[in-house]
């Protein structure tokens, strides 16, 4: 080969060399995007989260779902709630289900999908969407962004086309999660599925019907109080514990096609209901003093809905028909008794001044009372000639025992000195145990010599004492109790012919 020929081949080397290290280093190596497309890694939408009023979701054949903001940040379920979906139904007039709260981290998170959305790739031309869903945004300032997604995604990645004026309509393949997240199901699937989840923790009032009688709950200064059937207090953590359980009933399907005809959910005839009430204070805009408003949400229990009533109709309110899991409701009590206070006096300790226990038919060896007061620091007996004497350490920690199973423990004192002693679990209901008969009573002043309450004392069957404060029976085995009040048990003979009192109904 000539030296020219060599030259010139050298030269088209040197230039095809130049040609590829500027297609390197100076281009992306996309081809040029057709007409309405954008380079890959671009942003397709600038929108913030707090710009967006309302998304729309309609997908070919499925009924539309809108997303609003909830008025006045209020939904149905009595809490708190920024968004809430609305459910249009397929047909023409058929029933629309009122809206639905949304959990409110799953919207943030669409929020910010949409805010982030990039291209991943350039469409090829002639790119076809298809039977596409579409999605419809609207902003604060009154625009409205129109993003279609194609039917089907390929390869991790799926056609969007974007609308967003006054810019014009462009074309990009995005990652398929931006078709999952409004398509698999979509939003349907981030309503919250407690009902009462957002309610109970701050419930005030509470009502159940159940299989018995209505019961009934209300806290007053932070104190939870049984109103029906019968007016008692109640056990807090008892009260909390069951608030966790309801929070946690949870719905299994929404019935967006629409419920059944009522016969058929068994709401005409329902078999139950829940009820919370929930006190709030809240702050007026330009206002000094807050108010308290309250929020109520209702859950009417019907039939079972399947076969094995897995699922039974629940309604929200007056109008919302759910399925509701029937195994979150299975530990839902209705019992009253389950709410009751476990000890049989709710004062302190350190509050009682006097303990008198008095027998009805004292046996012959015994005395019909034994009396005790604190004097000085210490509790002291009182005879029957009215003089004290002072006890020995024996008898003081009888005394202290009993106060210890009258009252509970001093949670306080529990915090300083370890963990509380393990206390006897009486069973409590709200009628006389059978075989029931009294046998004396312990009457309780303060320290300034005012009455606190009289408890009235008795035995059920073998091994078995009761003690009754109002409506209210407590009972424990006899081999459990304090010695001071095993003692007095022990020196009683309780009349069989005398029947059991009814309840009071204090």
């Amino acid at each position: 080969m000539s030296t020219k020929a060599v030259i010139i081949w050298l030269v088209l080397a040197v230039v095809l060399g130049i040609i590829v290290i500027f297609l390197l280093f100076f281009n992306d190596g996309s081809a040029k995007p057709p007409s309405g497309t954008v380079t890959v890694g671009t942003r397709l939408l600038t929108i913030t989260p707090g710009e967006v009023e309302r998304v729309s979701i309609s997908t070919p054949g499925q009924p539309n779902q809108i997303i609003e903001k909830a008025p006045n940040a209020k939904g149905i379920l009595g809490a708190d709630a920024d968004w809430q979906l609305h459910i249009e139904p397929l047909k023409p007039g058929d029933p629309t289900p009122a809206p639905w709260p949304l959990e409110s981290a799953r919207m943030q998170s669409l929020l910010r999908v949409l805010g982030e959305m990039q291209a991943a790739a350039i469409p090829a031309p002639g790119s076809d969407l298809g039977h596409p869903t579409i999605i419809q945004v609207g902003l604060t300032n009154n625009r409205t962004i129109k993003i279609s997604l194609a039917e089907r995604t390929l390869a991790g990645t799926g056609l969007a086309e974007i609308d967003a004026p006054p810019a014009k309509p462009v074309r990009a393949l995005v990652e398929d999660k931006i078709h999952a997240v409004f398509t698999a199901p979509g939003p349907r699937a981030w309503r919250d599925p407690f009902p009462f989840g957002g309610i109970a923790p701050d419930a005030s009032r509470i009502r159940v019907v159940g299989k018995g009688k209505p019961v009934a709950l209300a806290k007053l200064d932070g104190k939870w109080s049984l109103r029906e059937p019968v007016a008692a207090p109640a056990d807090s953590s008892a009260v909390q514990r069951w608030l966790a359980i309801v929070a946690r009933v949870a719905v299994s399907d929404f019935l967006d096609a629409g419920p059944p005809a009522l016969t058929a959910t068994g709401l005409d005839k329902p078999t139950g209901s829940l009820t919370i009430e929930a006190d709030r204070r809240i702050l007026a805009p330009g206002a000094t003093d807050p108010k308290v408003s309250t929020d109520i949400l209702a859950l009417t229990i019907g039939g079972a809905a399947d076969a094995g009533a897995t699922t039974v109709f629940g309604a929200v309110g007056t109008s919302r028909v759910v399925l509701l899991d029937a195994h979150s409701l299975l530990s839902v009590s209705s019992d009253a008794a389950a709410f009751v206070w476990p000890h049989p006096l709710r004062e302190a300790a350190a509050d009682i001044g006097s303990i008198a226990i008095t027998l009805k038919t004292p046996l012959p060896t015994s005395t019909a009372q034994r009396s005790f007061r604190r004097s000085g620091g210490r509790w002291v007996q009182i005879l029957s000639d009215k003089s004290e004497i002072a006890l020995a350490e024996k008898d003081l920690k009888d005394v202290e025992a009993l106060l210890l199973m009258l009252t509970g423990p001093d949670k306080s004192a529990a915090a300083s000195n370890g963990p509380p002693p393990t206390l006897p679990r009486p069973t409590i209901t709200l009628e006389a145990p059978p075989e029931y008969r009294q046998t004396g009573s312990i009457i309780l002043n303060s320290i300034a010599d005012h009455p606190i309450e009289t408890l009235e004392i008795g035995t059920a069957g073998n091994d078995m004492t009761v003690v009754r404060t109002g409506p209210i029976f407590r009972t424990y085995s006899t081999s459990q109790l304090p010695q001071l009040l095993h003692a007095a048990i022990a020196s009683s003979t309780p009349d069989p012919a005398a029947p059991p009192e009814p309840p009071s109904t204090r």
